[in-house]
C-alpha cells in the first residue's frame, strides 16, 4: 500500500486486480512493467529495437509475459516491448493485463495430446464437427497429426486438430507414442536390447525384454557378457565411454551420437550424464544423417516437418526440436516405436520422454512461455552434437610404471636374529 501511495504522489495510478498491477499515468498512459498476452498467432522475439535485428525467439499465442520497459515509450505508433533481458518484440501484438488470470486453461503439453495417421488419400478439415459445416482445407498427403484429447468428441465421431478445425474420427488412425527411455547417470558400457530374447530350449524361456538395459562386462564375437549373462550382440546396442572431442570447451554439454549402434549420451565435460537409444535416418542416400560436429543453432518447442517432392511426406507439431545442421535435427518421434534401428529422414529419433529430457537439458534454456530460441543470434552457447559413424571407446588411463625393485638374495632375504 504504502508504494501505490507514493507512485500516486509521483503522478501514477494503478488498476489493481488480483495481485498483479497495472500502472497508468494520470493521463492514461502505460507505465511499465506489466503483464501482456500475445494476440497474435506468433510473435518473434529480437535481439534490439529493430526488425532487421537478428530473431532470437518466438512467443506463441496466448502466451503471457513481462513487459519491463517500451522503446521508445509504450505509448508510440509501432513502439517496441522490451522482455528483461530476453529481447525485444512489437508490443501492438501484446494485450496489457491487469491480473494474471489463474482459472484459463494451460496449453495442452505434448505428453496429453492425441496422434494420429492419415492414408494417402488424405482428409477434409472442417470448420466445426459436423458434415454440414464450412470446409477449412483438403489435405492431400498422408500426414501424422495432432489433436486435442477429448473422449466425447471421438465418440461422436470427430477429433479436433490441435492447430483448429475437425476431421472425422474413421479417417485418422491412433497412434500411440513409445513409452520406451533412457537411462540417467548410466554406468558404462551398457547395452540396451532391441528384441526380446529367448532361451534356445524347448521351454523358450524369456531371457530379456525389448529395452531391457544391462552392465557389459566382455564382448567375444557374437556373444556379450552382461549382468544377466551371455548374449547376442546382433541383438544389442553397446555404449562405451567417449572422449570429449578438442573443439568442445571443458565443461560444455554435448551428445555423442553413435551411428553404428544407434545410441545417443549425453555428457557434460567428461561425465556420461543420460544413454538412450535412437532412430537416425534410414540407409539411402536421401536419408543419411550427416557425421561431424555441430551445434545447436535453432531450439523449438515443436516444429512442423515435410519432404520435397521426390519423397513427400507431412507431420505436424514434431516435439523438442533442436536443429544443428540446416534441416536434421534431434526431436521427438510420436509415430514409431523402433528405437535402436535407422528409421528416419536424417533427423535423430528419440522417444519423447528421452526427447522432453533432452531439451531441457540442453542450453539455452528456453524463457517461460517461449516456443522457440535461436541461440546464434542471440550470440549465447548452445548444444555441441557430435555425429560418428562408429565412435571408439575412451581408453582407460595408463599407470604409471613403478621403478624395478632389486632382486634380493637368499642370504639377505633372511631376517636378522636377535630383533
Amino acid at each position: 500500500m504504502r508504494a501505490l501511495v507514493l507512485l500516486t504522489l509521483l503522478g501514477w495510478h494503478a488498476s489493481a486486480a488480483g495481485n498483479d498491477v497495472l500502472l497508468e499515468g494520470t493521463d492514461g498512459t502505460r507505465i511499465a512493467p506489466f503483464s501482456a498476452t500475445v494476440n497474435a498467432s506468433y510473435l518473434h522475439v529480437y535481439l534490439r529495437p529493430d526488425s532487421d535485428s537478428p530473431e532470437v525467439g518466438r512467443l506463441r499465442k496466448g502466451a503471457r509475459v513481462l513487459v519491463t520497459s517500451c522503446q521508445p515509450d509504450c505509448e508510440s505508433p509501432g513502439a517496441w516491448a522490451v522482455l528483461g533481458s530476453d529481447g525485444v518484440t512489437k508490443l501492438e501484438s501484446l494485450t496489457p493485463e491487469l491480473a494474471m488470470a489463474t482459472d484459463r486453461p494451460l496449453a495442452p503439453t505434448t505428453e496429453s495430446l492425441w496422434y494420429g495417421r492419415v492414408g494417402k488419400s488424405g482428409i477434409t478439415i472442417f470448420k466445426e464437427p459436423r458434415l454440414g459445416s464450412r470446409i477449412v482445407t483438403r489435405q492431400r498427403l498422408s500426414r501424422e497429426m495432432a489433436f486435442l484429447p477429448n473422449a466425447e468428441l471421438r465418440k461422436a465421431g470427430w477429433m479436433e486438430r490441435i492447430e483448429g478445425g475437425f476431421v472425422r474420427a474413421r479417417r485418422v488412425q491412433r497412434l500411440v507414442p513409445s513409452l520406451f527411455h533412457g537411462e540417467m547417470w548410466p554406468a558404462l558400457p551398457m547395452a540396451f536390447v532391441v528384441r526380446n530374447l529367448y532361451a534356445p530350449e524347448k521351454t523358450r524361456a524369456l531371457l530379456a525384454r525389448r529395452y531391457d538395459r544391462f552392465l557389459v562386462h566382455e564382448t567375444d564375437g557374437t556373444k556379450v557378457a552382461t549382468d544377466r549373462g551371455p548374449l547376442p550382440r546382433n541383438a544389442l546396442r553397446i555404449i562405451t565411454l567417449q572422449s570429449r572431442p578438442q573443439s568442445i570447451p571443458a565443461g560444455a554439454k554435448w551428445v555423442l551420437i553413435d551411428l553404428s549402434q544407434q545410441t545417443l549420451t549425453a555428457y557434460e565435460g567428461e561425465t556420461a550424464i543420460y544413454a538412450t537409444l535412437i532412430s537416425a535416418g534410414k540407409d539411402r542416400q536421401d536419408s543419411q544423417t550427416h557425421v561431424g560436429l555441430f551445434q545447436v543453432e535453432h531450439k523449438l518447442t515443436y516444429s512442423d516437418m515435410h519432404g520435397e517432392a521426390d519423397d513427400p511426406y507431412v507431420v505436424d507439431r514434431v516435439p523438442y526440436t533442436l536443429y544443428f545442421n540446416g534441416d536434421e535435427a534431434l526431436h521427438g518421434a510420436y509415430w514409431h516405436n523402433s528405437f535402436g534401428s535407422p528409421a528416419s529422414h536424417g533427423c535423430i529419433n528419440l522417444a519423447l520422454a528421452d526427447a522432453r529430457w533432452l531439451f531441457d537439458w540442453a542450453p539455452p534454456a528456453l524463457p517461460e512461455n517461449w516456443d522457440a530460441i535461436e541461440p546464434r543470434a542471440a550470440g549465447i552457447a548452445s548444444l555441441w552434437v557430435s555425429i560418428k559413424e562408429r565412435a571408439t571407446p575412451r581408453r582407460a588411463p595408463r599407470l604409471p610404471r613403478l621403478p624395478q625393485l632389486p632382486q634380493l638374495s637368499a642370504t639377505a632375504a633372511q631376517p636378522a636374529h636377535g630383533m
